[in-house]
């Protein structure tokens, strides 16, 4: 290996460090922006769950008390 060659080669292997670089940090962008969005639908999930809950709480209770007045109209 020749003085010439080996520079030749630390001189590719630092361009495709630097390639590697950018790669990684543009991928490294992508994951930062798809972490944004993810915790933003956590965020409309998490709201969607209690507005159901608030509605669905007085419909259960309902579906209880019909059961119950059901159940007690039956053992008469």
């Amino acid at each position: 290996m020749t003085i010439t060659s080996y520079f030749k080669d630390i001189k590719n292997i630092s361009t495709d460090l630097i390639s590697e670089t950018a790669d990684l940090k543009k991928n490294l962008d992508n994951v930062k922006f798809e972490l944004e969005y993810a915790k933003m639908t956590t965020t409309d999930i998490k709201k969607d769950i209690k507005e159901y809950q608030f509605q669905a709480k007085p419909r259960l209770k309902t579906i209880h008390e019909q059961v119950t007045k059901i159940q007690n109209e039956l053992s008469q």
